[in-house]
C-alpha cells in the first residue's frame, strides 16, 4: 500500500505514488456533506484496487460577507432565494437526493446561517495537529453539528467544544483564530481558490487536475479517481495549486 506524508504548509508528499485530493468546501454547504459521505465510499472502493488516497480539505466561503455573528437563517435565506417557501423547497430537494448517505437532516433546528471562517480555522488546526485523518473527522463533525443537530458552527463556544472532542488545542474562537498563523493560512487558501476561479463547491482536484464539482454519484467519483491515477504527471502533489 502506498504511504503519504504531510508537510507543515498543508501540502502532501508521497513515498510511493499515492493520490492526493484537494477538496474545496464550505462547512455549511449541504451538497458538500452529501459529497463527503459519497467520497468516503468511493475511496473505499478505489483503495480495493491497490491505490492510496489522502484527502486535504480546503476552505471556501459561500457567504464571504456574512457578519461574524451570522444571521437569522429564515430571514437570510428568504432574502437570498426570494421566499422562505423557496428555501424550504431547496432543503427538501437535498433531503430527497441524499437518501443514500444516511444523513439525518434537521433543517428545523437551524436558527442561524453562520459565518464559517472560524470553522475553517478549526479544520486547518485539525490538519496541522493530526493530519488528514483528523481533519476528515473534524469535517464530518462540523457537518453533522450543523445539519443534523442544528448547532451554530460559527459560535466560538461550539467550535471550542468540537475541538475538545478530538483533543485539538484550538485556542479561543473567533478572536484568536482570526489573528494567528492559522487564520493567515486560511485566508491564503481562500485567495488561491478565488484565483483558480473556483466558484462552486464541493470541487475536487488532484494536483492541477480538476476532477469534478458537486455531489456526484459514488460511481462517477470512483471513475474520476481512476482517471487521476492514470495521470500522475498532472495529479501528483508536486503540482498542487495550494503549494507555495
Amino acid at each position: 500500500m502506498e504511504t503519504s506524508t504531510t508537510s507543515d504548509n498543508g501540502s502532501a508528499s508521497t513515498e510511493r505514488h499515492s493520490l492526493v485530493l484537494d477538496i474545496v468546501s464550505d462547512t455549511i454547504c449541504p451538497w458538500c456533506f452529501v459529497a463527503k459521505r459519497r467520497l468516503d465510499r468511493a475511496i473505499e472502493e478505489f483503495e480495493k484496487e491497490g491505490h492510496g488516497v489522502t484527502t486535504i480539505w480546503r476552505p471556501f466561503e459561500l457567504n464571504p460577507q456574512m457578519p461574524p455573528e451570522g444571521l437569522d437563517r429564515k430571514a437570510y435565506r428568504s432574502a437570498k432565494f426570494g421566499s422562505w417557501e423557496k428555501s424550504r423547497s431547496l432543503d427538501a430537494g437535498v433531503i430527497e437526493a441524499s437518501v443514500d448517505t444516511s444523513i439525518e437532516w434537521d433543517y428545523d433546528a437551524m436558527e442561524k446561517t453562520p459565518n464559517t471562517f472560524g470553522s475553517h480555522c478549526l479544520v486547518r488546526m485539525a490538519f496541522e495537529q493530526g493530519g488528514a485523518d483528523l481533519q476528515s473527522d473534524v469535517i464530518e463533525r462540523l457537518f453533522s453539528a450543523y445539519f443534523e443537530q442544528g448547532r451554530d458552527v460559527g459560535d466560538p463556544s461550539v467550535l471550542t467544544d468540537l475541538a475538545a472532542e478530538v483533543a485539538i488545542e484550538a485556542g479561543v474562537f473567533p478572536e484568536d483564530s482570526h489573528t494567528n498563523s492559522v487564520a493567515a493560512s486560511v485566508r491564503g487558501e481562500l485567495d488561491i481558490a478565488e484565483r483558480a476561479q473556483i466558484t462552486g463547491v464541493p470541487s475536487v482536484l488532484a494536483g492541477k487536475l480538476f476532477l469534478y464539482s458537486g455531489a456526484q454519484t459514488v460511481r462517477i467519483m470512483v471513475e474520476a479517481l481512476q482517471l487521476a491515477a492514470k495521470s500522475p504527471q498532472d495529479a501528483g502533489p508536486a503540482s498542487s495549486i495550494y503549494l507555495s
